[in-house]
């Protein structure tokens, strides 16, 4: 009798000390397994947080890229029209054609030395600045021209519109991600050419119906857009923050 009591009793305390030894080696499993469960919901979690998260370092919105490829659109227009339909309004006002045969040619001289000047002016300014003078630049020049019809104002002329192109593409790269900047850049040389060939023919409608006088308002008009967009977008990089690398 004692003896079976006693190995009753071994007995059971075998299955005690085998059920606790199970639920000793069992709990760290299911603990990792929990843990790194977390862990990775966890991550997933982050991770579709940062991909929805927009990036504040960059313009984000269609309406700055339209914006953008706009400022590109007129550009195309200033610089063509001018060029193009200078010696036309100054015959009309009476000048020989001999005299405005060199227009064109020193319209594109100072604009090669234009760019020559700000590739050295940029170390110090940046690209807004020296986009907002360039303008003011070719304005006086486009005032010059209607003023006195004299090739100093075509010089002055293709000396400020000079660093806009090369500029406008350059800060592109401050404004918008990496991601879309290759795509973006080649709507904003499309959006040049499409201003060339609209404000080109849109030009030559006025000056042909309205009067020659025309082309200095006109393309003066066409600079100015070019300043709009771009305040407009600097505007919203001042408003999230973002700034230029020194």
């Amino acid at each position: 009798m004692e003896t079976r009591a006693a190995n009753s009793y071994s007995h059971n305390g075998e299955s005690l000390w085998i059920t606790t030894l199970n639920s000793y080696t069992t709990t760290p499993t299911t603990t990792t397994s929990t843990t790194a469960t977390s862990t990775t919901a966890t991550a997933t979690a982050s991770a579709s947080s940062t991909s929805t998260t927009p990036d504040t370092r960059y313009l984000t919105k269609k309406s700055h890229q339209t914006l953008e490829v706009l400022t590109f659109f007129f550009l195309g227009g200033t610089d063509y029209t001018i060029v193009f339909f200078t010696g036309a309004a100054l015959i009309a006002r009476g000048h020989y054609a001999s005299d405005v045969l060199l227009f064109p040619a020193v319209y594109y001289a100072f604009m090669t030395i234009g760019r020559l000047v700000a590739g050295v002016v940029t170390r110090w300014l940046h690209e807004s600045a020296v986009i907002r003078l360039s303008i003011a630049v070719a304005l006086a020049g486009i005032t010059t021209l209607f003023a006195t019809g004299s090739i100093i104002g075509m010089a002055i002329t293709g000396l400020g519109l000079a660093p806009l192109l090369p500029t406008l593409v350059s800060d592109s790269s401050h404004r918008f991600a990496p991601a879309i900047l290759p795509k973006l850049v080649g709507r904003e040389i499309a959006a040049f050419g499409a201003g060339i060939a609209a404000l080109f023919f849109l030009t030559s409608q006025v000056l042909h119906f309205i009067s020659y006088e025309a082309l200095f308002p006109l393309a003066a008009s066409f600079a100015i857009a070019v300043f709009i967009c771009n305040e407009i977008l600097e505007r919203a990089m001042r408003k999230q923050g973002i700034t230029r690398p020194e």
